[in-house]
């Protein structure tokens, strides 16, 4: 039973003050640069890597996006707006200052090259409206150029990021921000008229009632202002989403506001790369945790996988056992095997390393120990956890679990109806937001999408899941219900692929602050080698009340 709510990449409800940069100019790429004063001196900007994202959970087509955008000369240029999850669409400006756009995985891909620069440093209105037929592209509200092409409406949900393309929130060696300013930005379902536009130019609270094109459909404009100064932009249509700010390859101040919580616990995300390449910042990752037991009330821990970076290397097991061990009879902690932590990387399911370094004989008498799957191998396992009055069950599953394990899982949880259940493995959720539709390692494999299908639903006390494997540098969620209606919100956590500075071995981990009373939760990305959060997005409040979870309450 999948009765989704919503997929998005970010949720961000805290409040943030402004991460803003203090530097008082704007320096953009050039060959001789070009300094714009920017006033107030406290702002966020696409030249420090940060960007808008405008989630989008309807099916909506951008048939026509305009914006107001100042290039300074000698920018590169860069993506204005563009899809958060795929190439499926964007509108950029090339090195010469000439617009562009791209459609449908590149279906289309044209600059209009024979229109105007605007890279003159000025503030200039682009808009790019489509038809079945033909691409038009308006500067200062005239046309200046048509392409014809034959293309369909987008066919699929989306979110949109303003300053910064999906290329630009992946892979740290492709991301390239738009060198410039936008300061305003409106996107409507289907072709608006030239008169439209022209109305539009002089209009900042454009919304359903301002509309005099036919057949039409406004999704939403956002006002940034001049210079970006605030974390969320209101969308001036009555009825669309907000704009929120994001950031990439960046570590920002945390937000130390969030300070009344009664505990927390850690999610360490994959930490195959330290284990392989820096085993030194592994250990003071993990030490980290130990030493701030009780400044940061930290009752448990567990790891989602990929213990190892090749499972062939007995060595890697060892590092990461023996790094991990910095935890034991201090934070209770359990973990999964991901697919790097088999023998031959989840061809087959022989665990001779996993077995030798994590054996049950020692994790069998560590805090929080439930049971285990099988009797001699940790792969599948159940803690609990107290906290007070609250009870955790915490549920470790295999690598695609196979289907009589989740028979089992789902006996674990029916014996444990009075704790509040996390479920706990490798591969769950894509970084699409969608649930992993698995790959076969043998004996019966299951998926991300059949864990939730076949054991998350069935119990009102499950209320998170939470697995690795896809890398990502933000904390991707999504939100269901069971069957009995209960919340579940699902997550990937995983830095895997993420760089910071050109370093791959970041050593950033989840950590959940938690106020029963407020039943809300507050997650960072948190560094401890940096002292600050990873990507201002990575750092976000969410509300656990449920009154369908007999373990929570509203």
């Amino acid at each position: 039973m999948k009765n989704k709510l919503s997929i998005s990449m970010v949720l961000c409800v805290s409040l943030f003050a402004p991460l803003a940069d203090s530097n008082k100019t704007l320096v953009v790429n050039a060959t001789e640069p070009v300094e714009q004063t920017v006033k107030p001196e406290r702002y966020y900007s696409t030249a420090n890597n940060y960007y808008y994202e405008i989630e989008n959970t309807d099916l909506i087509s951008p048939d026509s996006f305009e914006a107001w955008v100042k290039v300074p000369g000698g920018s590169t240029g860069g993506t204005i707006v563009g899809s958060g999850f795929s190439q499926l669409y964007s509108v950029n400006v090339d090195v010469y200052g000439k617009v562009g756009v791209k459609w449908n995985e590149v279906e289309v891909a044209h600059t209009f090259t024979e229109s105007t620069t605007i890279a003159d440093n000025e503030w200039h209105h682009v808009a790019i409206v489509r038809t079945n037929k033909n691409f038009s592209y308006y500067l200062d509200g005239e046309l200046e150029d048509t392409l014809a092409a034959d293309t369909t409406k987008l066919q699929r949900d989306f979110a949109f990021n303003i300053g910064a393309g999906m290329k630009d929130t992946t892979k740290l060696k492709s991301r390239k921000s738009f060198e410039g300013f936008v300061r305003q930005a409106t996107i409507y379902t289907g072709a608006i008229s030239q008169e439209q536009i022209k109305k539009d130019m002089l209009d900042t609270q454009i919304t359903d009632e301002d509309t005099v094109s036919t057949d039409t459909l406004l999704i939403g404009n956002w006002n940034f202002g001049e210079y970006w100064t605030e974390r969320y932009i209101p969308n001036t249509h009555a009825y669309g989403v907000r704009a929120e700010l994001g950031s990439y390859g960046k570590m920002v101040p945390e937000d130390k506001s969030y300070d009344d919580y009664d505990y927390s616990f850690v999610i360490f995300p994959d930490i195959q790369l330290m284990t392989n390449y820096n085993p030194a910042k592994l250990n003071k990752q993990i030490q980290w945790v130990a030493d701030h037991k009780e400044e940061r009330k930290i009752a448990f821990a567990f790891f989602d996988g990929d213990l190892s970076d090749f499972g062939q290397k007995e060595d890697l097991y060892i590092v990461a056992s023996n790094a991990m061990s910095r935890l034991d009879n201090i934070v209770p902690y359990c973990f999964v095997p991901g697919n790097h932590d088999y023998d031959d990387n989840a061809k087959t399911r022989s665990q001779e390393f996993f077995k030798k370094h994590f054996p049950v004989s020692k994790h069998s008498q560590l805090p929080g120990f439930g049971g285990v799957y099988e009797s001699d191998l940790m792969s599948n396992s159940y803690y609990k956890f107290v906290i007070g009055d609250v009870k955790y069950l915490v549920v470790n599953l295999e690598y695609m679990p196979r289907r009589n394990v989740l028979r089992w899982a789902n006996t674990i949880v029916d014996a444990h109806p009075n704790y509040r259940v996390i479920m706990n493995t490798h591969s769950y959720l894509s970084n699409t937001g969608f649930f992993d539709p698995g790959s076969n390692v043998g004996d019966e494999s299951t998926s991300g999408e059949a864990i939730f299908e076949n054991f998350m639903v069935n119990h009102p006390n499950i209320f998170m899941g939470v697995g690795g494997h896809e890398g990502s540098d933000n904390v991707f969620q999504r939100f269901d219900y069971g069957k009995n209606g209960n919340r579940i919100v699902s997550m990937l956590i995983d830095l895997q692929s993420s760089s910071y500075q050109g370093d791959i071995h970041i050593d950033p981990f989840v950590l959940v602050q938690v106020n029963e009373t407020k039943k809300s939760m507050m997650f960072m990305y948190y560094s401890p080698e940096h002292e600050s959060v990873y990507n201002v997005q990575n750092q976000f409040e969410i509300s656990f009340a449920d009154a369908n979870n007999p373990t929570i309450g509203a």
